[in-house]
């Protein structure tokens, strides 16, 4: 494909997702590209980087045309790949299968003079930049700001049961991946080019998982052992649940539990290919299993639905839905979901919230409703010498003191700092 005809799709992907703003651009970019199988690897390349951007940008670019995906396009351009207004009409060529000409009109509104406020040279919505600064938690916004333009990298986790660390890299060097074990998790392979996993052998023979160092971490600090009883309340795809039955040698009991059938569905195929088998999967949480297993768990683990702010470098579509979630009924939500799980835990057994937000209203005030609501029966307590390795209880303590944040209650990670995806999480101990 030439440059122009390339740009001409990636307005078409734009269209398609202000049209379909319910939907991941994941989703649509998978379903568009499978109805045009003639697009080459190096165009859909291209044309997926390039519409990325342009969303990573979007709060600054919107702005300027907010319902003109041509438009969005020569904005992006001129402010953000050093383009003049006459090198448009290289792209913009009126040719078949290219863009249209453009416009006295939109030309016009492209020469107008533009001056960026507060939250646009931010490049985040100004509601986010609100609570942030209310909350307190991110001394410095805009070093957040600015990791969240970075693409994330593909991390792998490296089944420990299945295969070694050394034996993975190997095979990635042989692919001429460059490839980086992690900084805080021993199992985390960070990949700087993307390829083809899929069709890789050690994919195929479940020695690896695809995820994010930061969860890689959640799983961690929750402090299993064989042969513990286990509950993963909101298992969703099952990432951290596969981490979990790995840290437990696959022994114990581990029950998946999601009220989406379909992701438990996903859960027991890459269960499966991971040759775990100590698996239990709940889609409903029914009276019978509350009143079988109340008290009954080791652990419980929570990993709870949330705005996702943690998750932009990945997700960067999400920029443009935020304004549109309420966090006041999100957090609602999650005090519900730990209150339900809390059922489950047993005494001395510890209740573990995890979320993908960097939003206080959906992490540590949540566990304040909490324990205003259950105390006494539960308690916070920190990982110190609560851990049963002190190298776990060193790490909890190294992150905690590089989020700079003054916050006691739980552990928040950040992009900007921790370079993973922005986590929370907060274990708590029942006492009776």
């Amino acid at each position: 494909m030439k440059t122009p005809a390339r740009y001409e799709t990636v307005v078409e992907l734009l269209e398609l997702m202000l049209d379909s703003l319910h939907m991941p651009v994941d989703k649509i970019i998978h379903y568009y590209m499978k109805e045009r199988t003639y697009i080459g690897a190096k165009d859909r390349r291209f044309i997926v980087d390039t519409f990325y951007k342009i969303l990573r940008h979007s709060n600054k670019i919107l702005r300027l045309a907010p319902n003109s995906p041509r438009l969005i396009l020569a904005h992006y351009l001129m402010h953000f790949e050093n383009f003049e207004l006459k090198d448009l009409d290289t792209i913009f060529t009126g040719e078949e299968y290219e863009l249209d000409y453009l416009r006295p009109a939109e030309k016009k509104k492209l020469s107008n003079k533009v001056v960026f406020d507060e939250y646009e040279m931010l490049n985040l919505p100004k509601r986010l930049v609100d609570f942030l600064k209310e909350d307190g938690i991110i001394s410095d916004i805009e070093s957040f700001s600015e990791s969240l333009l970075d693409e994330a990298p593909l991390t792998l986790r490296v089944n420990k049961t299945k295969a070694k660390v050394e034996e993975i890299t190997t095979q990635l060097d042989a692919l001429q991946i460059p490839c980086s074990i992690g900084s805080h998790s021993d199992h985390a392979i960070i990949c700087s080019k993307r390829f083809n996993l899929q069709e890789t052998a050690f994919l195929k023979q479940g020695h690896v998982e695809v995820q994010d160092e930061g969860s890689q971490l959640m799983s961690l600090f929750c402090n299993v052992k064989e042969p513990m009883k286990v509950l993963d309340f909101c298992a969703g795809g099952g990432g951290k649940t596969l981490h979990l039955a790995d840290l437990m040698n696959h022994k114990g009991q581990i029950f998946a539990h999601d009220i989406h059938t379909k992701r438990l569905q996903q859960l027991k195929k890459r269960a499966a290919r991971a040759e775990i088998f100590n698996l239990q999967f709940i889609d409903d949480a029914s009276e019978s299993f509350q009143s079988r297993y109340q008290n009954y768990f080791d652990c419980v683990l929570v990993d709870a639905p949330c705005s996702g702010t943690g998750t932009w470098r990945r997700n960067p579509d999400m920029r443009i839905k935020f304004d549109k979630i309420n966090i006041d009924e999100l957090a609602q939500l999650q005090l519900d979901i730990l209150q339900q799980a809390s059922i489950f835990v047993k005494p001395k057994g510890s209740l573990v919230y995890v979320t993908c937000s960097v939003l206080k209203q959906e992490n540590q005030s949540v566990i304040e409703n909490f324990l205003n609501t259950l105390d006494p029966e539960f308690m916070q307590f920190e990982i110190d010498d609560s851990f049963h390795q002190k190298s776990t209880a060193d790490l909890w303590a190294k992150l905690k003191a590089e989020s700079q944040s003054e916050e006691t209650m739980g552990l928040n990670l950040f992009p900007h700092i921790h370079k993973t995806d922005g986590f929370y999480i907060c274990r708590l101990k029942r006492t009776v």
